[in-house]
């Protein structure tokens, strides 16, 4: 009866794990220029930055923040708010220029939101999983920061790392889960 029960779980414990999608690593990072990388956000500069929203952009906002499923599997684009597997990364107060705010607080308009795009199909695929990180935190283990705030709310970008001279420590982390999109 024991072994049964045992076996029993480890079935159970296996199924959960296929029927749930399993973790991706998710590499996010910053580039300039032409990329292979989708732009989900662009900053005015690496560091002490106003943020600009896809599409709304004047050529000085070169500077793109952009994530990835380092499997491949996945690509990952600027969305408008809601749709199947889009989390909302964070608010800006305007479409262009703009500060920002963890996307928890309500106190800007503009959302800036993003999913994981299957490169064959083009379909909404996996979960996108954010936290909000403040002072003398660290993202949790599985997520990866996006961009660094100087606040919760008005606040300039930046993705400098502490120590650094003008590193912010108010951070967006990220975890995505491949599988079907929620």
């Amino acid at each position: 009866m024991r072994a049964r029960l045992k076996w029993g779980l480890i079935i159970a414990i296996a199924l959960l794990g296929f029927s749930t999608g399993t973790w991706a690593v998710l590499t996010c990072g910053t580039s300039t220029g032409a990329s292979a990388h989708n732009p989900l956000l662009y900053l005015s500069s690496a560091d002490n930055a106003h943020a600009c929203k896809v599409g709304s952009c004047d050529p000085s906002y070169s500077l793109y923040v952009w994530c990835e499923d380092s499997a491949g599997n996945a690509k990952f684009e600027f969305k408008p708010a809601g749709g199947a597997g889009t989390v909302a990364l964070l608010n800006l107060s305007s479409n262009a220029n703009a500060h920002a705010e963890f996307a928890s607080l309500a106190n800007y308009p503009e959302k800036i939101s993003f999913n994981a795009v299957d490169w064959t199909t083009g379909l909404a695929t996996g979960n996108i999983t954010i936290e909000e990180i403040s002072p003398s935190q660290t993202c949790t283990t599985g997520f990866v920061p996006v961009v660094r705030l100087s606040s919760p709310t008005n606040a300039h970008l930046g993705t400098s790392a502490p120590p650094s001279p003008g590193a912010y420590d108010h951070i967006i982390c990220a975890q995505f889960s491949a599988g079907s999109a929620t």
